[in-house]
């Protein structure tokens, strides 16, 4: 007899050397700077992905829904985030996905029975309403959402800041109906230049977002090869340089499953492009463009990767030349963009930007700028004339997020 209890003793202290810490037990495993926090918890939000590491650039293991009770294992350095263990499945979940003042026994894990918005399929498994599965554990295949639940928006800003650098083309077109010898005839040039791009969104609805972007490209300067009947014996660089600003109000319909959005947008568009005048002639211009855009555009979102694109019309309202101009203009503008981003942290994401502009403006009537190049000794004019305006590029930088 005493043999059998010297066995079950030694099963008994076996068992609590390998059983899990109770439910307001102290020595809970915490990362280094973190703090310890109760050992249990109940999921608050629709769904938490549970992660491998402690932010959205880890890939997802499983999800624990609404209602889930789960242990609470460690909190990561920042705070943000906690490590659990849900239906089997550990991983880590943002702070504000978890109520941490939860105690009692453990229930089965799932959605709240409440909601009614799946049902079962043929096998018995639980799906979404659109047939897509649902529920937590490693290897499920569900629709894509995003990384952090609408609940985890709520409580910051609803503000992107983006900042980034590259390179660019400025391209300009210029040709009239003048005599075959005059610089003006056919002007062709498309100097390289450093851009800088800031952006700016502001989303205070799901449906609604206004958005903010500027481009700047410096250190360039266009060649003119040497005309010797007009006074440049030699080539003549001129300093160049642009500028583009959208400033737009955007519409955006999300789609299943919160995957991403479409949408449209209307706004003001400002687009210069600046070329230095030179001696002994003013040979090229600086043109402005401000007037009217519209547009499409949308955003895809998988997991921590994002994309998002654009493309539209502007219709120029105003055009201004100096320091001369060219007459009456008729301009027309097209121009797009792609952004992608890769969310690293929460706050923070590598952000990858292209796009391109093209204005083509047409002038008819007299010009100011023909005398100056003639030097007034001979009335040579011309009554129309065609101006095309190109800047594409590109830029790498960063993103950041209260």
């Amino acid at each position: 007899m005493s043999g059998a209890v010297g066995v079950r003793a030694l099963c008994l202290a076996l068992a609590a050397l390998g059983a899990p810490a109770v439910a307001g037990a102290q020595q809970v495993p915490v990362r280094p700077g973190g703090q310890a926090v109760n050992t249990r918890g109940k999921v608050k939000v629709d769904y938490a992905e549970l992660r491998a590491g402690p932010g959205v650039a880890f890939l997802p293991r499983g999800r624990a829904y609404m209602g889930d009770l789960v242990d609470v294992l460690a909190r990561d350095e920042s705070g943000d985030w906690l490590e659990i263990t849900a239906g089997g499945v550990r991983g880590w979940v943002p702070l504000r996905a978890v109520d941490l003042r939860v105690g009692g026994d453990r229930a089965e894990g799932g959605r709240d029975r409440r909601q009614q918005n799946y049902r079962y399929d043929a096998e018995g498994r639980r799906v979404f309403l659109d047939g897509t599965t649902m529920g937590s554990g490693e290897g499920t295949q569900g629709r894509v959402e995003d990384p952090l639940p609408p609940e985890w928006h709520k409580t910051a800003l609803p503000l992107a800041v983006r900042v980034g650098f590259g390179a660019g083309r400025i391209r300009r077109d210029f040709e009239a109906a003048i005599e075959p010898d005059s610089p003006l005839r056919k002007l062709a040039v498309s100097p390289m230049a450093i851009t800088t791009e800031i952006g700016v969104d502001y989303t205070p609805h799901r449906h609604l977002a206004l958005r903010l972007n500027f481009r700047d490209a410096r250190l360039s300067d266009a060649v003119i090869p040497a005309n010797p009947n007009y006074g440049f014996v030699d080539e003549v660089a001129i300093n160049t340089n642009a500028q583009q600003l959208e400033l737009d109000v955007v519409g955006r319909l999300p789609l299943a499953g919160d995957a991403g959005w479409i949408g449209a947008y209307g706004g003001l568009w400002l687009f210069r492009q600046a070329f230095q005048k030179t001696d002994p002639v003013v040979l090229f211009l600086t043109t402005a463009f401000t007037g009217a855009s519209a547009g499409l555009a949308g955003g895809w979102t998988l997991g921590p990767v994002e994309l998002a694109a654009r493309a539209g019309l502007a219709l120029p309202l105003a055009v201004s030349q100096d320091p001369a101009d060219s007459g009456d203009a008729d301009s027309l503008g097209v121009y797009g963009g792609a952004e992608l981003a890769w969310a690293f942290h929460r706050q923070w994401a590598l952000v990858g930007a292209g796009w391109y502009t093209r204005v083509q403006t047409d002038f008819s009537g007299g010009s100011t700028h023909v005398d100056p190049l003639t030097g007034g000794a001979v009335a040579r004019d011309y009554q129309t004339a065609r101006q095309t305006d190109g800047f594409v590029g590109g830029s790498l930088g960063v993103r950041w997020r209260p």
